[in-house]
């Protein structure tokens, strides 16, 4: 379902636009919410697709750490992201 956008992700990654790249990250990031308890395998790519964006942001890397250790039961993989 969201790998369909990975078109648009490589665009915003190629094009090295900093204003364009947050805001794809920005709605990557509200993509992984809005999936997160529906879709977990889409809310989860939503959130590396931010982390690929802006590695920097820190919403993304607790919304997957809550994703991993909540809704996956992977606790090492949570904390290696809230890390």
């Amino acid at each position: 379902m969201l790998s369909a956008s990975s078109r648009t992700l490589e665009t915003l990654v190629s094009s090295r636009d900093p204003t364009a790249m947050t805001k794809g990250a920005n709605r990557w990031n509200n993509k992984g919410n809005d999936h997160i308890s529906k879709d977990v395998g889409g809310a989860e790519e939503a959130f590396c697709m931010t982390i690929r964006l802006d590695p920097k942001y820190a919403n993304p890397w607790n919304n997957l750490g809550f994703l991993l250790e909540n809704k996956k039961g992977d606790v090492d993989g949570a904390e290696e992201a809230y890390r």
